[in-house]
């Protein structure tokens, strides 16, 4: 996402720091067994990244999301990149419809044959 909007260098360097975070978060989260080794130096660095990791992740998603706020052409690059994904917004409705006909399909043929036993 952050070469997306490359031409934004503050953005760009606060949605890396996000990243980073997220990385941190994920990989010190995956060592939980790190942490019940008797060996305390393992738990301890273990639960310092985690930290630092959530807290550079929302340090990345908070001063980009005040950043974008602020900037007028970021903002409407971002609603043309989100109104490219709308054929799979239009794709699903069409199954949703598709799937709609089916079951009114069945309803309509259930309620038809038991109208006729009656």
């Amino acid at each position: 996402m952050s070469q997306l909007v490359s031409y934004e260098k503050s953005i760009r360097l606060y949605m890396i720091i996000s990243g980073v975070g997220v990385f941190l978060i994920f990989s010190a989260d995956q060592a939980a067994t790190l942490s019940l080794v008797p060996h305390p130096p393992f738990g301890l660095a273990t639960i310092n990244m985690l930290s630092i990791g959530a807290y550079m992740m929302l340090v990345g998603i908070y001063n980009s999301a005040t950043l974008v706020s602020k900037n007028i052409d970021l903002r409407k690059s971002i609603r043309k990149l989100t109104s490219e994904l709308r054929l799979l917004e239009s794709i699903g409705e069409a199954e949703r419809d598709k799937e709609i006909q089916k079951t009114a399909k069945k309803i309509m043929n259930e309620r038809s044959k038991s109208s006729n036993d009656s």
